[in-house]
């Protein structure tokens, strides 16, 4: 590329739209602001000429790279996750159009119990969601949480979405999908399953919700942290505590202000019984109502008294 061909760009539109499309530019400014940090091995976002060599012949790599992530070969996996990550900070907004095959083949690509692998897969999650619309994502990744598919590839949906929502939170465009969200979780079963890997999933899931939601007090974001924070109830269970959603539930309700742990907690069970007739089956046994008031006084209890983490699972063993 020379200046010339770059005129246009450099010289009559904004930063924001020096590219394919228009970026809104909020990961950037967040990354300014030093909220976010700049995505490894780049210290400042690339150059003009750089990310229109990639948007434009991008796609002409885009089959051979989503077959590398579904390879069943965990080096080329591995290279794949890592390569598709420099290429999306070049790419920004033009990805979009390469959410449908880029999404099923992170979700395929995390399919393993190779720490480095899923960390790569999640952190090229967490990037592609910087320049894209969560709702566009959240509908291609809902199907993927069924029970149609087996356990392992749900967890790793789940997963995935978990970078989703942390990703598009850091960007600022979540607002407005955290019910969604909430409802991916409870709608799919997440948070009732006995699986402890689709378990850790769903924490991840409903602890990146909560977090985008923050200080929301409109009537939306409450009821989306209600419903969120009752699906991490049902995960943490009555006398034998999941500990990961132990902690987050504690973690969550801790951050709200004191007048507002109690009412929270009602809306939350009020919300479990009444939205899923727990007579009648709707939950596995362990996930009674037994079990879910078992829930709400381990973490209300906790609270109150300014417990430890051990010693509020050890009272939730009494």
């Amino acid at each position: 590329w020379t200046a010339e061909d770059l005129k246009d760009k450099l010289y009559y539109l904004p930063t924001e739209a020096h590219g394919h499309g228009w970026m809104d530019g909020g990961v950037w400014r967040a990354i300014e602001e030093g909220r976010v940090t700049t995505p490894e091995p780049f210290r400042q976002r690339p150059s003009l000429g750089s990310r229109l060599l990639v948007q434009q012949n991008f796609k002409g790599s885009l089959g051979a790279l989503a077959s590398e992530l579904s390879s069943w070969q965990e080096e080329p996996r591995l290279k794949a996750a890592k390569l598709l990550r420099v290429f999306l900070v070049c790419m920004e907004d033009y990805v979009a159009s390469c959410l449908e095959r880029l999404l099923p083949a992170l979700c395929h690509a995390g399919c393993s119990e190779d720490a480095q692998i899923t960390r790569a897969v999640l952190d090229a999650s967490r990037t592609l969601s910087w320049y894209t619309d969560p709702g566009l994502s959240l509908q291609i990744l809902g199907p993927r949480l069924s029970p149609e598919f087996d356990r392992t590839k749900r967890a790793s949906a789940a997963r995935v979405l978990a970078a989703v929502v942390r990703g598009s939170a850091e960007a600022g465009t979540i607002a407005g999908h955290e019910a969604e969200v909430a409802a991916m979780v409870a709608d799919n079963g997440l948070d009732s399953t006995g699986d402890t890997a689709l378990k850790r999933a769903a924490v991840e899931v409903c602890e990146a919700a909560v977090l985008a939601i923050a200080g929301g007090e409109g009537d939306d974001a409450i009821a989306a942290r209600d419903g969120l924070v009752g699906s991490l109830v049902l995960l943490t269970g009555g006398r034998e505590p999941f500990a990961p959603a132990a902690e987050v539930l504690k973690t969550v309700l801790g951050a709200l202000p004191a007048q507002s742990r109690a009412p929270a907690l009602a809306s939350s069970l009020l919300g479990l019984c009444a939205g899923r007739t727990l007579a009648e089956g709707a939950l596995p046994p362990e996930t009674h109502a037994g079990a879910v008031c078992g829930a709400l006084d381990l973490a209300l209890g906790g609270l109150q008294a300014g417990l430890s983490r051990e010693e509020v699972l050890a009272r939730g063993e009494e």
